[in-house]
Parts: structure tokens; C-alpha cells; sequence
């Protein structure tokens, strides 16, 4: 109760971001990052006041200790399951796609005779991804292999092409 005031015009900027980029025909979740260090504040904030219980002219019982505590412990396990399914399953996908590239391109090429062996720059991938989904060329150069690479385009002139504006 003692950070809502403080934060109110935290809160109005962070909803003007979100409701600005919300109209926008192009979205993306990275327009949101620059107000993710905001709502961690505002969550800060929240959890402070949770915590604090407001009341500070008497000392806290042992059963808002032990609610405090319960709390935490329940914050905790909630976001430590998620976050684990997250950074180590969900996202793997497009690095090991990349992985699973360029070791069938190395095993082409150790397979190829020498005369035959291809350039350097002959192989070339083609990403049918939503923009930004594939860590395209950061995972698939090589020492013995450049890849062309090709992705569905996200600018706006891909857009205004199909008469959309």
C-alpha cells in the first residue's frame, strides 16, 4: 500500500508502451523488453507490500512468518518449474535444428571425394520461421561451410507489397 502511489506513474508509462506498440501492425515481444526492468520494479513493489503487511507498529507473529515464508517458497517452485522446461527444452529446439544442419553438411562433405568437394559458400538454408525465431547465422558458420541464408521477411514493405499499407 505504501509503494502505490510511487508507482502509479510507473504503471501509467508501461501501459502507454504496451498500448502504443499494441496498435502497431507489427509486433513483436522484443518491443516489449525496454519496460521489462519497470515491471520488475512494479513486481518488487508488490511483493514488498505483500511482505510487509503495512503495519509496522506491532512486530509480525509467527504465523505471518510462517505465511511469508509459505508464500515464497510457493513463488519460488511456480516459476523454477516453468523456467526449467523453458531454457532447457522448449528453446532447444532451433539451436539443435541449426546443429542438425551443419552436421549433415559436414558429413556431406567429409562423404564427397576432393575433387567433387563443394566451395565453401555452396550450401544455403531456407528458414520457413516467424521472424527472429532461428539463430540462423550465429549457429551455422562454420570453418569449412558459409551458408546463404534465407528467411521469411517481417518488415513492413513485406506488408505494403500485398496492398495491405
Amino acid at each position: 500500500e505504501k509503494y502505490r502511489r510511487s508507482t502509479s506513474v510507473l504503471v501509467m508509462i508501461v501501459a502507454a508502451h504496451v498500448a502504443a506498440h499494441s496498435v502497431s501492425p507489427h509486433k513483436e515481444f522484443r518491443f516489449l523488453l525496454p519496460v521489462l526492468p519497470p515491471c520488475l520494479v512494479l513486481a518488487g513493489a508488490g511483493l514488498a507490500d505483500a511482505f510487509d503487511g503495512g503495519d509496522h507498529a506491532r512486530p509480525p507473529s509467527a504465523k505471518t512468518k510462517k505465511n511469508k515464508i509459505l508464500l515464497m517458497s510457493a513463488t519460488f517452485l511456480l516459476n523454477a518449474l516453468p523456467l526449467a522446461y523453458l531454457c532447457t527444452i522448449h528453446q532447444r529446439a532451433p539451436i539443435g535444428a541449426s546443429e542438425f544442419i551443419i552436421s549433415a553438411v559436414s558429413s556431406h562433405r567429409r562423404a564427397s571425394p576432393p575433387s567433387t568437394a563443394a566451395a565453401p559458400t555452396d550450401f544455403s538454408v531456407h528458414f520457413l520461421l516467424p521472424c527472429h525465431s532461428a539463430p540462423a547465422h550465429t549457429h551455422l558458420m562454420t570453418s569449412e561451410a558459409v551458408p546463404t541464408v534465407l528467411a521469411l521477411g517481417c518488415g513492413p514493405t513485406c506488408r505494403a507489397a500485398g496492398g495491405g499499407g
